[in-house]
């Protein structure tokens, strides 16, 4: 994933974190949503975050693939689908 997207999505979740800020406390985060008033630190926190959460949904979908291999009918759809190709 490439540093803009990465960028993106921790603007993001930084905007998520403010309004749920907002619906606990009765009052808006100190940004206002607004990213670009974070700190370089505060920045690099969230795009760590950004980066584990997706870590975590590849290894996830990774499992899911592997679980679909797995199942008995896999083989026969991936003999089916080679016949196919071959015929």
């Amino acid at each position: 994933m490439d540093e803009a997207t990465i960028e993106r999505l921790a603007a993001a979740a930084h905007r998520a974190h403010c309004v749920e800020y907002e619906r606990q406390n009765g009052e808006p985060y100190w940004t206002g949503g607004d990213y670009e008033q974070l700190d370089g630190d505060a920045k690099e926190f969230a795009r760590v975050t950004v980066r584990a959460v997706f870590k975590e949904r590849n290894s996830m979908l990774e499992e899911e693939r592997q679980e679909r291999r797995d199942h008995p009918s896999y083989e026969r759809w991936r003999n089916t689908k080679t016949e196919k190709q071959k015929g």
